[in-house]
């Protein structure tokens, strides 16, 4: 996982200018539907919420479902 973040961060560089030189790879979890939704509105989640990922900019970590596919393209977008 931490070279596709690296490849993200190189494309990110290349294609936008963007410097990230001094980024550092974030933590990384995956969480079932429920939790997910749960850490990202500090409550019970809503039913039929289509949370997929989410980046908690204070601690540096990103959050993923469960369901994550490092080999499907649509999974590896929401990486952006």
């Amino acid at each position: 996982m931490k070279e596709l973040i690296l490849a993200l961060f190189l494309f990110i560089s290349t294609e936008t200018g963007y410097n990230t030189d001094n980024l550092e790879v974030p933590q990384i979890y995956f969480l079932p539907q429920t939790e997910l939704e749960a850490k990202y509105t500090k409550e019970n989640s809503p039913v039929g919420s289509d949370l997929f990922a989410f980046y908690d900019l204070e601690n540096d970590i990103i959050y993923l479902r469960d369901t994550w596919n490092i080999h499907n393209p649509w999974s590896k977008s929401v990486l952006l």
